[in-house]
């Protein structure tokens, strides 16, 4: 293995660790969609990503990948000062910052200039942007977003426009982060929490019926660094009233939440946090490493004598059985309706039906690179 696929797949597993319990909460079938920076965004049946903007697609039954543009002998030009309306349909609107997203048969590509941002969609492989909402506040792409019962959320701020001492405007940020929520099918937003003094960033993690689960940083300075304490809240989306659950460390770490109970991995195992705020052992378990939460159970990487193995935790059950190895030395990444979404020794990513998985069949059905 080369020295930069090391380092590579190095990234890669920090940000796996950042990015456990990112399995979504159960709303409509093929609806669901989490964009993780660098990956792209990982739907229920497929993954869209940008690459110099263009759009491309994976289909995770098929495992078709390419260009999303039905054009004949198109040679797939992106946006520039030059080409302003792009022919080829999988190019992105303008040349701002942008995020792309897909649920259902529907794209959407946030765009920003940092003063406010504009909410593009379409069809999948429909020739013409329409813009769907503007919002008056940036955003930052190295955030997650979801989309979940046809709503997007993700972590705006306020900027305005400075010019710096070469006469250069440069974006200048005037409020900290905040959580919005945008309601795709009305085309109208709301600001879900305002900027707490103290604190650093806030990202969306995990949404189950009516809760939003969030965490915020909180940095710690002292004479040689800066550390961050990282703490776990609740949003009530019909009261939009946040409630402390508790502070990441190393034995306890966000999962997902299921009928209200949360569930974390760390060197504590599986653990629960009760709705009374009692912390339970889920089950018996050596340190979870990451894990990720679905609607039947929780997928878990688990540390046994300096090597890993993969468990199911059963909601219904409590119960905990071993599940067969990913191929190709794969790691667990995400999962995404009957998907689970793994990491390949090459660093692709790959899916492979949850079923078949659990089943001890698993063979990638998909494989890409979206970096």
């Amino acid at each position: 293995m080369g020295k930069r696929q090391s380092i590579l797949l190095l990234c890669l597993s920090l940000l796996l660790t950042s990015l456990s319990g990112c399995g979504a909460g159960n709303s409509a079938a093929g609806d669901d969609a989490h964009y993780i920076p660098v990956f792209g965004c990982l739907g229920e049946t497929g993954s869209v990503y940008e690459v110099n903007g263009i759009l491309y697609y994976t289909d995770y039954a098929t495992g078709e990948n390419g260009v999303l543009c039905s054009k004949p002998n198109c040679i797939h030009e992106p946006y520039s000062s030059s080409n302003t309306e792009p022919y080829c349909e999988a190019a992105l609107p303008n040349g701002n910052l942008s995020v792309s997203l897909l649920s259902g048969n529907s794209l959407y590509v946030m765009t920003t200039d940092f003063t406010g941002t504009e909410i593009y969609t379409k069809q999948v492989y429909g020739e013409t942007w329409v813009t769907l909402l503007e919002i008056p506040y940036g955003f930052s792409s190295g955030l997650q977003r979801r989309i979940y019962d046809k709503k997007l959320y993700f972590t705006a701020a306020s900027y305005e426009h400075e010019t710096d001492i070469t006469g250069e405007e440069m974006p200048a940020l005037q409020s900290f982060p905040f959580l919005i929520e945008v309601d795709l099918d009305r085309r109208t937003y709301r600001t879900l929490t305002e900027y707490e003094d103290g604190s650093s960033c806030t990202d969306v993690l995990f949404i189950e019926g009516d809760s939003l689960y969030y965490e915020t940083e909180y940095p710690i300075r002292d004479t040689y660094e800066t550390t961050y304490r990282v703490c776990i809240y609740s949003l009530n989306l019909n009261t939009l009233e946040s409630e402390y659950l508790f502070t990441t460390d190393a034995s306890h770490v966000f999962l997902g939440a299921h009928e209200g109970t949360v569930y974390t991995c760390g060197t504590a195992g599986l653990m629960m946090l009760t709705e009374d705020g009692t912390w339970l052992p889920a089950c018996q378990t050596d340190t979870c490493t990451s894990g990720y939460s679905y609607e039947d159970g929780i997928l878990l990487s688990v540390r046994q004598d300096n090597s890993a193995s993969i468990l199911h935790y059963d909601y219904k059950t409590g119960k905990v059985s071993d599940v067969p190895a990913l191929p190709q030395n794969g790691y667990l990444f995400d999962v995404m309706g009957d998907w689970v979404l793994a990491i390949t020794e090459n660093g692709d990513i790959a899916a492979v039906p949850i079923e078949d998985l659990l089943s001890g069949r698993a063979q990638y059905t998909a494989t890409w690179r979206p970096y």
